[in-house]
C-alpha cells in the first residue's frame, strides 16, 4: 500500500515547494525498494543455477549407469597391434659376432580362433630376440600389425608381425634390426628374420644434428626442380627421418666413422603417384646438410 501512495505522489515529489528533507525520504525509499529488486533477481538467479546442476548430475549419474553395463556375452575388444609399447631395453656391450639371415620356423595346427592379444605377441616377440641373441640390445619397435598368415601351415587367426630397428646413441639404423611373425592363434614364433652387420666403429663418432629437418627436405625439394622443373609444383614430401645411412653393399666392410647420421626424405610428384611407382629417396647430411644420395627418376 506504501508503494502505491508512493507512485502516487511522484508528481507532489517533483514539485519545488516541498522541503528538503521529504525529497531524501523519497529517494531513500525507492533505493531500498530497488535493492529488495535486485537481490530477488539474483536470489532467482541462484535457485536456478542449483536447480539446473542437480538435475545435470543426476542425468549424467544416470547415464553412466546405463553405459557401465556390458551386453550379455559381449567378447573383450582384442587390443591393436599397432598400440605403442616400451623398447627393448638396450645395452652397450656390442654383439660379438654379426648376425644375418632369414630362419622359418615349422609351425603345428592351429586353432581357427584367435587366443594371443597383441600384447601378448609383443611379449613373445620381444622374449625371442633376447633369448636369440643371449642379452638385450639396443632396439626400438618401430612398426607392427596384424594380418593374414603368409604359409598354408599358419592360423585362421592371421599372425602378427614386429619389426625392431637397431640404433645407435639413440638414432635408428637404415637396415639393421629384426623381424619377428607371431601366430595370433597359438602364440608361436613362426618367422624371424634378422640383420647386424654394421660394426659399431662403423659410425661416425659425432652425432651432433646441425641441419634440421625443414632445411633438409628445402634442400631435396630444390634438388628435385633442377631434374623435372615440370614437376616443380607437384612434389610432395613423404616422410623426413634422421637416420645413420649404413645400407652398403654386400660383401662391403666399411672403415672406421664412415657411416654419416643423415636425413632419409622421401617424396613424390604427379608422374610418380599416377603410376604408383615407389616414392623417389634423397639423404642430407645431418652435419653438412649436403645431398649425398638422390634417386628421382620416372
Amino acid at each position: 500500500m506504501a508503494e502505491e501512495n508512493f507512485e502516487d505522489d511522484n508528481d507532489d515529489f517533483n514539485t519545488p515547494h516541498l522541503p528538503e528533507r521529504y525529497h531524501q525520504t523519497v529517494r531513500a525509499k525507492k533505493q531500498q525498494r530497488l535493492k529488495k529488486r535486485i537481490l530477488m533477481a539474483v536470489a532467482a538467479i541462484i535457485v536456478i543455477v542449483v536447480l539446473y546442476s542437480l538435475i545435470s548430475w543426476a542425468a549424467g549419474g544416470l547415464l553412466s549407469s546405463m553405459g557401465s553395463q556390458s551386453p550379455a556375452g559381449q567378447a573383450p575388444a582384442v587390443p591393436s597391434p599397432s598400440a605403442p609399447a616400451t623398447p627393448i631395453p638396450a645395452t652397450t656391450a656390442p654383439m660379438v659376432t654379426p648376425i644375418t639371415g632369414s630362419t622359418t620356423i615349422p609351425q603345428g595346427g592351429s586353432p581357427l580362433t584367435p587366443l594371443v592379444s597383441a600384447e601378448r605377441a609383443r611379449e613373445i616377440a620381444d622374449a625371442y630376440v633376447i633369448e636369440q641373441n643371449h642379452g638385450s640390445l639396443p632396439l626400438n619397435m618401430s612398426r607392427s600389425w596384424l594380418g593374414p598368415a603368409t604359409s598354408s601351415k599358419g592360423s585362421g587367426s592371421g599372425q602378427y608381425t614386429f619389426v625392431y630397428e637397431r640404433t645407435y646413441q639413440d638414432i635408428p639404423t637404415d637396415v639393421d634390426g629384426f623381424t619377428v611373425v607371431v601366430d595370433a592363434g597359438t602364440g608361436e614364433v613362426v618367422d624371424y628374420t634378422h640383420q647386424w652387420t654394421t660394426p659399431e666403429h662403423a659410425f661416425l663418432s659425432a652425432t651432433q644434428v646441425d641441419i634440421v629437418r625443414h632445411e633438409a627436405t628445402f634442400a631435396v625439394l630444390q634438388r628435385a626442380r633442377e631434374f623435372y622443373p615440370d614437376q616443380a609444383d607437384s612434389l610432395r614430401i613423404i616422410s623426413a627421418e634422421l637416420r645413420w645411412m649404413n645400407d652398403v653393399s654386400s660383401g662391403t666392410v666399411p672403415r672406421p666413422g664412415s657411416i654419416p647420421a643423415a636425413w632419409k626424405v622421401l617424396f613424390n610428384d604427379e608422374t610418380i603417384r599416377q603410376s604408383s611407382a615407389d616414392p623417389a629417396v634423397a639423404w642430407v647430411d645431418a652435419h653438412t646438410g649436403e645431398v649425398i644420395s638422390f634417386e628421382y627418376r620416372h
